[in-house]
C-alpha cells in the first residue's frame, strides 16, 4: 500500500509542476494535470501488478518507474494540449464578444 501512496503523491507533484510550467495556466485548472497524472499512474500500477511484474525481486522496480513515467507524460500532455486548446477558444470567444455591437 505504501507503493500506491508514494506513486500517487509523486504523480500529483508531477501534475502540479506541469501546471506551473505551462504558459496557459490561467485557462487550465490546477487539478486537471495532477488528476490525469494520478489516474494514469494508478492504471499503469494496477496493470503492472496484475501482470505479476511487482512480485519478483528482479522486476519489483517496474511498477514504480512505469507508473511515475506514465504520470509525467500524462501530466505534460494534458497541460500542453488542453491548455493550448482552451487558450485558443478563449481568444476566439473574446474576439467574437468584442466584435458584437
Amino acid at each position: 500500500m505504501v507503493a500506491v501512496v508514494v506513486i500517487a503523491l509523486t504523480a500529483a507533484a508531477l501534475g502540479a509542476v506541469a501546471w506551473a510550467i505551462t504558459q496557459h495556466r490561467n485557462t487550465l485548472g490546477a487539478l486537471l494535470p495532477a488528476g490525469a497524472a494520478v489516474a494514469v499512474a494508478m492504471v499503469v500500477w494496477i496493470t503492472t501488478m496484475a501482470l505479476g511484474l511487482g512480485q519478483h525481486a528482479a522486476t519489483q522496480w517496474i511498477p514504480w518507474i512505469a507508473g511515475i513515467a506514465a504520470a509525467g507524460a500524462a501530466a505534460w500532455t494534458t497541460a500542453a494540449l488542453v491548455g493550448r486548446h482552451r487558450h485558443q477558444e478563449y481568444l476566439r470567444r473574446s474576439g467574437q464578444i468584442l466584435q458584437m455591437r
